[in-house]
């Protein structure tokens, strides 16, 4: 690309949607969701296990750098996106994974944020059910 070639950064992502692939009447909606002018519920999170509304102002979940197109809209896209949502780093254990690889950790020994909260979760049900029956156990009558 030559060096007088104009660039530009713009969303890549929106509300988990590929900007590229909305079309004139999806990008009004969105546009209307992100400057908060509709009471409809902000579309549903993608990248999240659950998938929540989205819980950011804006709803970008990646900006990509474009090459100027004509009339000084976007053209061809460059390089790779850029996250932008701290949502976007949980999927798929991303964070996590990365911060295991920069510590020197095994990444077969990694649990994401999600597998975390689930054996949280089956530790207190354990813990509830053992709870239980030994205050059972306890409170008989003699």
């Amino acid at each position: 690309m030559p060096d007088d070639a104009k660039t530009r950064y713009g969303i890549a992502e929106w509300y988990g949607k590929d900007f590229t692939s909305l079309n004139a009447s999806q990008r009004e909606d969105f546009a209307k969701q992100a400057l908060g002018e509709t009471e409809a519920e902000p579309p549903r999170c993608p990248f999240q296990p659950t998938q929540p509304p989205c819980s950011k102002r804006g709803g970008v979940c990646s900006i990509q750098r474009y090459k100027e197109g004509e009339n000084s809209r976007i053209g061809a896209r460059l390089d790779s996106p850029v996250i932008t949502c701290p949502r976007r780093f949980e999927e798929s254990g991303l964070i996590s994974k990365w911060l295991a690889e920069t510590a020197g950790f095994p990444l077969d020994e990694v649990l994401t944020l999600e597998d975390s909260k689930i054996r949280l979760q089956a530790a207190e049900t354990v813990s509830r059910e053992h709870f239980e029956e030994a205050l059972k156990t306890r409170l008989r009558p003699l």
